[in-house]
């Protein structure tokens, strides 16, 4: 199997982490992104020379752009979700645009 650099969303979520341990275990370079200053779930990873940890939020378009344009991912897992539910007033749903 070839090696891959992979970028994964959500990464210190509780999907997102068993993910990075996985692709790691499978000799995968790992570019983890995580919003969380404070990443618990990934603390035993970022001793691996092929696990990078980075700090921000998908949603961020300017990040987002300047991310994908500094690296050469060959497979993206988005793993990141929303933690807040819906404004009960508008019904409206964050995502990208708002």
């Amino acid at each position: 199997m070839e090696k891959l650099q992979i970028l994964v969303t959500g990464a210190n979520g509780l999907i997102g982490h068993k993910l990075c341990e996985k692709l790691l275990a499978n000799g995968h370079e790992i570019v983890a992104l995580s919003r969380s200053k404070h990443p618990d779930l990934l603390k035993s990873m970022l001793g691996n020379t092929n696990f990078r940890l980075v700090t921000g939020d998908i949603r961020d378009v300017v990040f987002t752009k300047k991310l994908f344009r500094n690296n050469r991912f060959e497979a993206v897992f988005h793993m990141a979700v929303e933690r807040y539910f819906p404004d009960p007033e508008t019904a409206k749903i964050p995502d990208l645009r708002s």
